[in-house]
């Protein structure tokens, strides 16, 4: 009897070592947890807060120059079409405006560039016509509207403008990349680099 006792205790011991010096499912838990956690990298508003301005650009047979302004999280964009290459003749300026910025993951860009996601709540957009000569083709129904006025912002948020494009109602959620290289920041969604003012 006390010797099958003894043998029954040696055995216990045995496994109570076994246990300790083995690699054992406790340590292969671990691995799997840590393996689960992984961080993804996000972009930060602090990195694009400001003006940005781009560089007089061709745009088919006129000019553009475009402003980018982000403070909070609130953004403002405004192109500035020209009818020369020194951007100083105003043709129109268009003008949109989104609140609820939100820097996103990590992406690329179009172009390659290693960059950033982030969306903005569409709020509104407008158009003003500036160069007389214009005004008559306007009037003609661009965005159906046959009431412009010169040098006067018209509301244009959710209108469908035919060949000149169609504008995101109130509300819509705007989703585009950028990427910040020093004093330079990119734009996927305009392909356009724009310099810190």
């Amino acid at each position: 009897m006390f010797r099958k006792i003894s043998s029954i205790g040696s055995t216990i011991c045995l496994l109570a070592l076994a246990t300790l010096i083995s690699p054992g499912c406790a340590l292969i838990g671990l691995e799997e947890e840590e393996e689960e956690t992984t961080t993804v990298a996000t972009g930060s508003l602090s990195d694009i807060e400001g003006t940005w301005l781009s560089s007089c650009l061709a745009n088919g047979s006129s000019y553009s120059q475009v402003t980018a302004e982000f403070s909070g999280t609130n953004q403002t964009n405004t192109e500035i079409s020209y009818s020369d290459s020194s951007c100083s003749s105003k043709r129109y300026t268009l003008i949109w405006t989104y609140n609820n910025l939100s820097a996103g993951a990590q992406s690329t860009l179009t172009d390659g560039t290693s960059g950033y996601i982030f969306t903005a709540v569409a709020q509104t957009a407008t158009w003003t016509p500036q160069d007389s000569s214009l005004l008559s083709a306007f009037n003609a129904g661009i965005c159906g509207i046959t009431s412009w006025q010169l040098n006067q912002a018209t509301t244009v948020t959710g209108l469908d403008c035919g060949g000149s494009g169609n504008f995101q109602p109130q509300g819509d959620v705007n989703y585009d990349k950028y990427a910040v290289s020093g004093s330079s920041l990119k734009l996927n969604n305009r392909n356009v680099t724009l310099t810190k003012q």
